[in-house]
Formats: C-alpha cells, sequence, structure tokens
C-alpha cells in the first residue's frame, strides 16, 4: 500500500540530514509533486484536496506538495471536485511519464521513474453561472465562411441549449449537450464558455463537437468562436478566430 511506502519519507528525511552533516553527494530519487496554479481565464485562489492511493493532502494555489521516496511504479492522482471550479489543464513533467490524463475526472496517471522528481501540475479555473445566447460568422484556414447562432447554458442540467453551425453547404446541430463551463475574467471583463456536445451533421446522427465561446464586450468584433466537429468519417470542420460579423453575449445568472 501506498501508506507503507509513504513511511520512508521519514527516513529519506533522515539520510539527507546525514548526507549534508557528512558533507555526501545525495541523491533524491522518485518523489512525485503535485502543483496547483490558477487559470487567470477564471482566477482561483485557497487549497484543494489530493488523493494518492490512500494518501490524502491539500495544495494551495501557487505551491506543490511533495511525496519524497514515493517508489516507482504507476500512480493515480485525484483533485477533489470543488463547488463552482473545473480542471482546465492537467500537465506531467519531470522524470516520469503520463499515461493518461483527464479535466473532467481531475485524475492523472503517472509512472514515476528512478533517478528524479515527477510533476504534476493541476490548473484550475472558477466557473460562473448563467447562458449565452448570438452568434456570428468566422472563416477557416482555407477561407471557408462559417456562420453559427446559439443559445447555451452553463450547465447541461438547464435548457434550452441550441447550437447551429452552417459551411459550405453543411451543417451541424447539436441535439446534446455533454459538457459545459462559463467562466468570467474579472480583469479583462472577457466572459468563456466551453463545452462538448453530440449531434446531427448534414442530418446523420454520431456527430461530435468541442467549442469555445466568448463574450468580450460590445459590439461583439473582439468576440471569438471556435469549434472541432468530428463524425466517423474524423474531422470535419476545425475553425477559430474573432468574429467578422455576430455579436455574442453572456447572461450571468442572478
Amino acid at each position: 500500500m501506498i501508506a507503507d511506502r509513504l513511511r520512508s519519507t521519514f527516513n529519506a528525511s533522515l539520510m539527507a540530514m546525514a548526507c549534508l552533516a557528512l558533507f555526501m553527494p545525495c541523491a533524491y530519487s522518485h518523489d512525485l509533486k503535485v502543483c496547483k496554479t490558477s487559470d487567470p481565464v477564471g482566477p482561483v485562489s485557497g487549497s484543494f484536496r489530493f488523493t494518492v492511493g490512500d494518501y490524502t493532502f491539500d495544495v494551495g494555489v501557487g505551491y506543490c506538495h511533495t511525496i519524497s521516496a514515493i517508489g516507482t511504479g504507476t500512480f493515480n492522482v485525484i483533485e477533489k471536485a470543488t463547488p463552482n471550479t473545473i480542471v482546465s489543464a492537467i500537465v506531467v513533467s519531470g522524470a516520469g511519464t503520463a499515461i493518461s490524463t483527464d479535466t473532467t475526472t481531475r485524475s492523472a496517471t503517472v509512472t514515476v521513474v528512478e533517478g528524479g522528481t515527477t510533476t504534476v501540475t493541476f490548473t484550475n479555473r472558477a466557473t460562473v453561472n448563467g447562458r449565452f445566447t448570438g452568434g456570428g460568422s468566422i472563416f477557416t484556414s482555407s477561407g471557408v465562411r462559417v456562420t453559427h447562432g446559439f443559445e447555451l447554458h452553463c450547465s447541461t442540467t438547464q435548457s434550452p441549449n441550441n447550437l447551429e453551425i452552417n459551411f459550405a453547404q453543411n451543417s451541424f446541430h447539436l441535439t446534446s449537450l455533454t459538457s459545459v463551463a462559463c467562466s468570467y475574467d474579472t480583469t479583462t471583463g472577457v466572459a468563456t464558455i466551453t463545452g462538448t456536445g453530440t449531434g446531427l451533421y448534414n442530418g446523420a446522427p454520431g456527430a461530435s463537437i468541442a467549442f469555445t465561446f466568448t463574450d468580450a464586450g460590445e459590439p461583439g468584433t473582439s468576440d471569438f468562436a471556435s469549434y472541432v466537429i468530428t463524425d466517423a468519417s474524423g474531422t470535419v470542420l476545425n475553425a477559430s478566430g474573432d468574429l467578422t460579423f455576430g455579436n455574442q453575449q453572456f447572461h450571468p445568472a442572478h
């Protein structure tokens, strides 16, 4: 069990003290470090709780927690869900490698190897409630014009959630909003909605979408749209950019 492995932390500390006292070179190996950062799109503060096996600990924003001499092998790092926040990114660096990361489940599976520290950094974003409405157009990298219109709530349990996208005689119609989160940057005044869903592509079921829309204020020329649509054949649309016309508006919940 990991608790047994963690008992070696005290022994590792004693060894480090002995190395310093005897002027011996010390090698710190197979450590696991968990760090917490704040997403500037929706800044967060405070501490967040993590578990690695049966070991539980808290990490404050801007800080890291190191599990010394954890041993080598595969470990699952899981962040406990915190109200009104999402994990917007998970980055694994250092000596070990990432087997998988999932921001939705707030988890990372990593390998810890001999000879260094494996660092897992979780970035959190504060979320807000409300809905987005509006639409407009952008262009693909090849110059194809894409138009969209929507009414999307910041929760999958609220409705309606409608999204229509049209380009080059093709169309996507959202039928189910599977994940969504909204945030508001108090410094820039930009509101953002990100989400995923499934729907119809040219009338056929089985398509999926990942999207981001922003409201950067009036008149809408600084609003941003991004969407990736896939079906059984692969990616059928990948476009992003500021609106060439239109307006996207965030309506906060009261």
